[in-house]
Parts: C-alpha cells; structure tokens; sequence
C-alpha cells in the first residue's frame, strides 16, 4: 500500500468538528435507536457471532451486507485497487460506496436490530486511510460532511461493542475465510483501523451510549454470541 495524498496540516477532529458546524444548524439527527452495534477488526468474528446470537434470539434480527466481497460488486473492485493494486486513487470512490452501502442497509435497522459494522465503521475506516495517507485532509473533509449529513438520517445503536482477537488467531479466521480486503490489508493499516475504531466508541461514551469490549480469543462463536447476550 502507498502513500502520496499529501501532508496532514489539520488534525482528524478539527476536520470532525468542522464537519459538524456545516451541518449541525440545518439537519437535526434522527431519535429513533436500534438496538447493537459490533465493529472490530477483520477476524474477530462480528458476522459469525452475531448470526448465532440473533439465531438463537427471536427478538433480535440481523442486519449486515455481504457486499464488501461479493465478487463483481464495485466495492470489491475498490478494494482490489486500494489493497491490492495499492492504488490511492480508489480511496476516495471507495468510501464514498462504503458510506452510500450502509446508509442504506442501517436505515432499516429498527430496535430489534443488530448492525454487523454500522456507519460508524466506515468512519473508523476513512480515518484510518488518512492517517496512513491515502487520503488528502480535503478529500476526508469532503467526505465527513457527506457522513454527518448520511448519519443523522439514521438510527443510533442503544449500544455497541468493539470484539477484538489475538493477531495470529485474527489471521488464521481470514485465510480461512478468503477474505480478498482481509487477507491484503497491512498491520500498519490495521493498527490505524484500530485506534480510529476505540477513538470512536470513546467518543460513543461521551455522548452517553453504552460501549464494551468483548474478546473473542479462544472462544467458539456460540461462546462469544453468549457473552455478548449478557451484554444487551
């Protein structure tokens, strides 16, 4: 993967908060809540064990998308360029179908639902690629507009939780997977995900959404989707 979308001169929340003041005086954010949302890294288990924990309860429902990798799609051609061609071109078209996506599957979500990845994710996602430089500090400007005004449509998760693995384990769940985006992304990468992804949920907390962490180290899906049952 390389860089070349120039220096950062403004820090991630000057560009937030900018974001924020275009916005804020004429969009009022949605009141409605859903009920989890799960983020973590590639590997840690958010489709497996949210599927088995929303099998297993009837007053939950399920809502994710397959689309990241389901071949042909054009967010597996983006990811193709930016991970594997290493092209920063597709960063910005990338994320921009990667916010335009879950926009629309997060605003089905009602207070049933457990979001596998919420817009939030996307947000982790695009701090990360302009931290590692593939994104210019006005292309991610222009993009966090378009995420306050898309986030304010949608409903908020009552709660969320970040599942995390040991690296090795993380790995192994990917190659075994197939994965093209997690088995081509690097740890320097991984490690800016991240942190972007605890900057979030801290911020998740200050605005008074509950937050946990729940590691899946070790644990089967049916164990991991048990603690997270104790969690809601």
């Amino acid at each position: 993967m390389s860089a070349g979308r120039g220096v950062r001169t403004t820090a991630w929340s000057t560009m937030r908060a900018e974001a924020h003041s275009r916005v804020d005086p004429i969009v009022s954010a949605s009141r409605d809540f859903y009920a989890l949302g799960v983020v973590g890294l590639p590997g840690t288990g958010k489709t497996t064990v949210l599927e088995v924990l929303t099998d297993s309860r009837p007053d939950l429902s399920y809502v994710g998308t397959s689309a990241f990798h389901a071949p042909g799609s054009r967010m597996a051609h983006y990811i193709h360029r930016l991970f594997v061609e290493a092209d920063p071109r597709a960063a910005v078209p990338c994320q921009f179908e990667a916010l335009t996506e879950r926009t629309l599957l997060q605003r089905s979500a009602d207070s049933t639902a457990c979001v596998d990845e919420p817009i939030e994710a996307v947000l982790a996602h695009t701090q990360a690629l302009w931290a590692c430089g593939l994104l210019s500090d006005s292309e991610a400007g222009t993009w966090l507009t378009a995420y306050e005004l898309a986030s304010r449509t949608l409903p908020s998760a009552a709660s969320m939780v970040l599942l995390t693995c040991d690296s090795e384990e993380r790995r192994r769940r990917t190659r075994v997977r197939g994965r093209l985006r997690d088995g081509s992304v690097g740890d320097g990468y991984l490690d800016a995900f991240d942190e972007a992804l605890r900057e979030m949920l801290q911020a998740s907390r200050a605005h008074g959404v509950p937050t946990f962490e729940l590691d899946t180290t070790g644990r089967s899906p049916c164990a991991s989707a048990e603690r997270l049952r104790l969690l809601l």
